[in-house]
C-alpha cells in the first residue's frame, strides 16, 4: 500500500492530491484528524476563510493578486482521507517514522521524525535559518503564539 502524508491543508500542500488519487486511486491519504476536516471539505478551508476576510481591506492596487490568490485555493478539491493519525503515532514507513503534532501555521499540522535518517519532515512549522529554528512565513500562521511555543521547545 503507497500512502501520502498530507502535513496541513494549504494550496500548496495538498492543492494536486485530487489529481494524483484520480491517476493512482489505490494511495491513501493520511493526515491528522483536524486537518482530515478541511482536506475532505468537510470544513471551509481556514485558508480560504483567511483570504476573503483579507481581500475585504486590500488596497486597489492588490485587490487582483488577493482576487486570483483565492480564486487558487476556491479550486483546490476535496479528497478524502484513510487514515487519521495524531501526535505520537509510530509507523515502519521510510525506516520508520513518528508523528508529530506540531500547530500554529494550521490547527491540525503535523510534522514526522524520520528515525533511520534523525531527522524531521516539519511541512510549514518550521525551517532553518543561520543553524536555528525559525517559525516558516509567521506571516501565514494562524496561530503564531502556539508555533513561537513550538520553536522554543525544539
Amino acid at each position: 500500500m503507497t500512502n501520502v502524508l498530507i502535513t496541513h491543508h494549504d494550496d500548496e500542500h495538498m492543492g494536486a492530491l485530487s489529481e494524483i488519487k484520480e491517476k493512482y486511486p489505490n494511495i491513501k491519504v493520511v493526515s491528522s484528524e483536524i486537518e482530515s476536516e478541511y482536506i475532505s471539505v468537510k470544513k471551509k478551508s481556514l485558508r480560504l476563510l483567511q483570504a476573503e476576510e483579507i481581500l475585504k481591506d486590500l488596497p486597489k492596487e492588490q485587490k487582483q493578486f488577493g482576487i486570483e490568490f483565492f480564486e487558487t485555493l476556491r479550486k483546490v478539491k476535496p479528497v478524502n482521507v484513510y487514515i487519521t493519525v495524531k501526535d505520537g503515532d509510530y509507523f515502519d514507513w521510510a525506516g520508520g517514522c513518528q508523528v508529530i503534532s506540531t500547530p500554529g501555521h494550521m490547527p491540525g499540522h503535523i510534522s514526522l521524525f524520520l528515525r533511520e535518517t534523525n531527522s524531521i519532515v516539519r511541512g510549514d512549522a518550521a525551517v532553518i535559518e543561520n543553524g536555528e529554528s525559525i517559525i516558516s512565513n509567521p506571516q501565514f500562521a494562524l496561530d503564531l503564539s502556539t508555533a513561537e511555543i513550538l520553536i522554543r521547545e525544539d
